[in-house]
């Protein structure tokens, strides 16, 4: 941090940088740790994580800086977030999956696709939501089986748009069906 502090008091470059300034450079540095890893280069991946800790010592400073946070309060974040993960561990409770973990941390999305962060790389956002979609229930062995929920999907809306049939038989998300709008849309 003590660096960070000091390249911002003495470069200007440095001093004019933002935490949107900086996306690019955080999110290139995440890519080459990860590159590191893969090719299993120790050398590679010592220096790619020094870069990474830079991008994220900026990060830290700036908040420091305009008084968002401080770097007690990023250890304090992190420390709460692993003690409700892991709750045996600490004498908290019982062990927890992922997803009744995730469910404890904050109001629950409204969609079980909402919540991914815009900067993910578009094959990246894609596995993660069919990762997402195949955990409430849409996933399929074949195409047959997608074709076959498009199909049902498409009579529900037919009904909906021609007044057959009420709002708690379907899958609006505004019945009261057990579904309750599968995705949540």
């Amino acid at each position: 941090m003590a660096l960070v502090s000091f390249l911002r008091a003495h470069c200007p470059w440095d001093r004019a940088q933002t935490p949107r300034s900086l996306i690019k450079h955080l999110v290139e540095e995440s890519h080459e740790v990860a590159d590191a890893v893969l090719r299993e280069d120790p050398a590679a991946l010592k220096g790619e994580l020094g870069d990474l800790l830079l991008n994220l010592a900026f990060q830290l400073v700036i908040a420091e800086e305009r008084g968002s946070f401080g770097r007690d309060d990023v250890w304090t974040s992190l420390d709460d977030k692993m003690r409700r993960r892991h709750p045996h561990l600490f004498d908290l409770g019982e062990p927890l999956t992922w997803e009744e973990a995730k469910g404890k941390e904050g109001p629950s999305e409204a969609s079980a696709l909402a919540g991914l962060p815009a900067t993910l790389p578009p094959l990246a956002s894609a596995t993660a939501l069919g990762r997402r979609a195949s955990r409430v229930g849409f996933d399929w062995d074949d195409p047959s089986g997608a074709l076959a929920k498009i199909h049902e999907e498409a009579d529900e809306l037919g009904a909906l748009m021609t007044g057959v049939g009420s709002e708690e038989e379907g899958e609006t998300g505004r019945g009261t069906g057990p579904e309750g709008g599968e995705l949540g849309a």
